[in-house]
């Protein structure tokens, strides 16, 4: 390629294509930090978030029967004064519950229908807990204490069950999704090595073999000048390209090639000179600044010629 097209669309040719290269592998950063990104916001905004959701629901779900049995302790010992600050707490744990149910609903989404499992369990304990608050508030401490062990601890029961499940769902999506990530990650990693090292080896490439075709061509140039600086009138560049250093290698041949033929053509003229022939004729025209070479030789030759008579 060096020899064969010119030095500006070769350089033009290897840059762009160094540059092309270079973009590839940007755009190729990028896209793969994009959807690492992606992927990670997927792990984190809705997997994680959705099994935090499912322990905040377990927490405030044991807060609420923790305190909804402190309720029939207090009222067996006749502490009724506690029973508002307990009631109102077990509201604000159901509250915590349900705001955490629709948190999972939304993150997680229904597909699967787990969240309004969890839901409809949620609120069979709900009713069940508000029966027992009831029973507390008209002091029936063993109807109260029925309830929370026939009905509410068995309610209570399923929602570990189904919150278990949940677990085990967010849990097998959560570690898929890690799984794809870091497939991904790899995936991107050794494309961009590939493209790396596809580009450093093309760009190695290009920049020894120029190296070595500039090197080449002008030890040539430098041989070719350095034998006429020694009068070795026969120097020649040994290069044939079509670029402009082919341009330059052609035109200094010409050029050795007619000096050549100055040096000769003198030689020739001084030759005859000293063998007494003051007629002849120079076999070529000089040109340029060696016109006034001719002239020279021709005007010696005639006052030669006057004074020999």
């Amino acid at each position: 390629m060096f020899h064969k097209t010119k030095i500006k669309t070769y350089l033009l040719t290897i840059f762009s294509t160094i540059i092309v290269l270079a973009t590839i592998i940007c755009a190729l950063g990028v896209a793969g930090l994009l959807n690492i990104r992606a992927n990670t916001n997927v792990l984190t905004n809705q997997i994680i978030a959705s099994s935090t959701a499912v322990k905040d629901c377990r927490i405030a779900i044991n807060s609420a029967a923790r305190d909804l049995r402190e309720m029939i302790i207090a009222l067996s010992v006749n502490d009724t004064q506690s029973i508002p600050q307990l009631k109102s707490s077990v509201q604000s744990s159901l509250e915590e519950v349900q705001k955490n149910i629709d948190l999972f609903a939304e993150i997680h989404g229904t597909a699967d229908g787990l969240s309004q499992k969890y839901q409809n369990a949620f609120d069979n304990w709900t009713a069940i807990a508000s029966h027992v608050m009831e029973h507390v508030e008209e002091g029936n401490v063993t109807e109260a204490a029925d309830a929370v062990i026939n009905e509410c601890s068995p309610a209570l029961a399923e929602l570990r069950s189904i919150s278990e499940e949940l677990d085990s769902s967010v849990s097998s999506l959560k570690s898929a999704q890690e799984t794809t990530v870091m497939n991904n990650l790899r995936v991107f990693i050794i494309v961009l090595i590939v493209f790396f090292v596809l580009a450093l080896g093309i760009s190695l490439y290009v920049a020894f073999n120029t190296t070595y075709q500039l090197n080449n061509v002008l030890s040539q140039i430098y041989k070719a000048a350095d034998d006429l600086s020694q009068g070795k009138l026969n120097a020649h560049v040994e290069y044939d390209g079509a670029n402009e250093f082919g341009k330059v290698a052609r035109r200094l041949n010409f050029s050795f090639s007619e000096l050549n033929k100055y040096i000769s053509a003198i030689d020739y003229g001084m030759s005859e000179f000293a063998s007494g022939n003051f007629s002849c004729e120079c076999p070529l025209p000089f040109q340029g600044d060696f016109a006034n070479i001719q002239h020279s030789i021709e005007n010696f030759q005639d006052k030669l010629c006057v004074a020999l008579g």
